[in-house]
């Protein structure tokens, strides 16, 4: 189509108009860690979760990630084939873990039996999780303030849980003699609960 002085026009206005310029796939439109928190406000494990215009599938992989199953369309072939990419199952993915601790409930259970149920343990192991194994990375740096702001539990009982995390061979953290004063470690998933 050409308006009146023959230049080319978009034929989808909604697209020109409304959207802007086209998106970028790694751009997300809805990062993985907001769509988390609304599906854990508003699902429960084991439900499902529908994102009828799922574009790359942040809101998809945050579902898989908390253990809900999940149901995505999108018109655009370059945003689902980046989803289904995304989706990989577990076993074709480089950083995994083995089969027994592949769930959200899986993990929780084993911490509990190691810990006899302490919640912050597991929310900030499950934080770590996100940010090295769903981001497919070996060790990412935590500091102990950061993982504190993030998790919402105090700084003191985040140092207990790591160093917790860390004696049951549950975590691995680089030694850095200078980490209460708010410098990274470099923090992972010890190498015996990965395949």
């Amino acid at each position: 189509m050409a308006d009146v002085q023959g230049h080319a026009v978009s034929s989808n206005l909604l697209d020109e108009h409304l959207c802007g310029p086209a998106v970028d796939l790694e751009q997300e439109a809805i990062p993985v860690f907001l769509a988390e928190q609304i599906i854990r406000a508003f699902t429960k494990e084991g439900d499902t979760v529908c994102d009828p215009f799922c574009g790359s599938g942040s809101t998809l992989v945050a579902a898989q990630q908390l253990g809900r199953r999940y149901v995505g369309f999108d018109l655009w072939r370059d945003a689902y084939d980046e989803a289904v990419r995304r989706l990989a199952a577990p076993e074709d993915l480089p950083v995994r873990f083995k089969p027994a601790y592949r769930t959200v409930k899986a993990r929780k259970a084993y911490i509990k039996s190691l810990s006899c149920g302490s919640p912050n343990r597991v929310i900030i192991f499950e934080f770590i999780v996100r940010m090295t194994i769903y981001k497919q990375v070996l060790l990412a740096p935590l500091s102990s303030s950061v993982i504190s702001a993030e998790t919402r539990i105090d700084r003191r009982t985040v140092i207990n849980c790591l160093n917790w995390l860390q004696e049951t061979r549950l975590i691995v953290r680089t030694p850095n003699q200078q980490s209460h004063h708010g410098i990274s470690s470099l923090t992972g998933i010890h190498q015996d609960l990965l395949a």
